[in-house]
């Protein structure tokens, strides 16, 4: 009998999910918004996994539209043909931007950068000033075993671990400091155990900005439902705002207004319809802070937390108060009911 992880097609094994250009338009947009004009050297750019080059083209015509032309670019892309298409795009449409593309393991790269330098180690370290990413997703189970666990042992990750972890650990060793990134990535760590130690690194190393967590829009072909994250590599010894956190789910609700895309739904409130007729509603909000660095990340408006208030002053234990929970129980209802007895009738 063939093993269930045996046989995967080479896109899925390799984890490439193509960025659709709407999506990489938005990232680009959100990461020009907040880059600082440096006049004293040039902009350096990396994207850690190039793919077919769409993100980083995205963001050269944003920044070249607000006239920031000083600039270079950098990438990785283990894969060969996707590698020579991005250097083809990005060379043909952009001549006058030095482009550095490597088909070295980004990962390696980035471990390189984490580790203390040495008498023996003369290259300086190389460190960006932007980094735009669409990290590959692959799973323990397609990966094996002895890759993630030399991933996880060298990150400080457990778990299920999935190569985007990694990656964007990496991607905040090698990001200078106050330097910006504006990463797509699987929404799926925000909530799982296996997320913790990413949860708490980015609570702890860097300053988030705005979290965009996109549901069930299906703008990848791929099942995944992926989120944003923008935010600044930490200066010494400054704080960090209480980031704003966007959420987009599909809905029944009746729509206020209709827009193109889930894209542009995002700057709208409440129920939304986009033009292929669903309709998703937009939550915004901020990132519930209250939790421990690892805590589970979820949207925080005041009607939620006064929600929550009032289930807390009247809860008397919680499951994990009364034992250990092993196994956890997904109804697929979408509303959850609780019955409960009164013991003096």
């Amino acid at each position: 009998m063939v093993a269930r992880y045996k046989s995967v097609t080479e896109e899925k094994a390799d984890g490439a999910t193509f960025t659709p250009r709407g999506l990489a338009g938005f990232v680009a947009r959100q990461i020009a918004s907040l880059l600082v004009a440096r006049p004293d050297r040039r902009l350096r750019i990396l994207d850690p996994a190039v793919g077919e080059g769409a993100l980083l083209v995205s963001l050269i015509e944003t920044l070249s539209a607000q006239g920031v032309r000083d600039l270079e670019v950098h990438g990785f892309e283990t894969n060969r043909e996707l590698l020579l298409r991005a250097t083809r795009t990005i060379s043909s449409r952009f001549p006058d931007v030095p482009a550095h593309f490597s088909s070295n393991d980004f990962l390696k790269f980035a471990g390189q950068v984490a580790s203390p330098p040495s008498l023996f180690s003369a290259a300086p370290v190389e460190r960006f000033d932007v980094v735009i990413a669409n990290p590959p997703y692959v799973r323990t189970q397609i990966m094996g075993a002895e890759h993630a666990q030399s991933l996880a042992s060298h990150f400080g990750l457990s778990g299920r671990v999935d190569l985007y972890h990694a990656f964007l650990l990496g991607i905040i060793e090698v990001l200078e400091e106050g330097g910006v990134a504006g990463i797509i990535v699987s929404n799926r760590f925000m909530t799982t155990k296996s997320g913790a130690a990413v949860r708490r690194v980015l609570r702890e190393s860097v300053s988030l900005h705005h979290i965009w967590d996109l549901g069930d829009t299906k703008l990848f072909e791929a099942a995944v439902l992926p989120a944003v994250l923008l935010f600044t590599k930490r200066l010494r010894d400054s704080g960090s705002d209480r980031p704003t956190f966007t959420s987009i789910y599909e809905t029944d609700g009746h729509p206020s207004t209709t827009v193109e895309d889930p894209i542009a739904a995002l700057d709208e409130q409440g129920c939304v319809r986009v033009a292929d007729g669903r309709c998703f509603k937009v939550t915004h909000g901020t990132l519930d802070l209250r939790t421990t660095s690892d805590g589970i990340w979820r949207v925080a408006t005041e009607t939620a937390d006064a929600w929550i208030k009032k289930v807390e002053d009247r809860t008397w234990r919680t499951f994990g108060s009364l034992g250990d929970i092993r196994v956890g129980i997904k109804t697929c209802a979408d509303n959850a009911v609780v019955w409960s007895a009164d013991t003096n009738s």
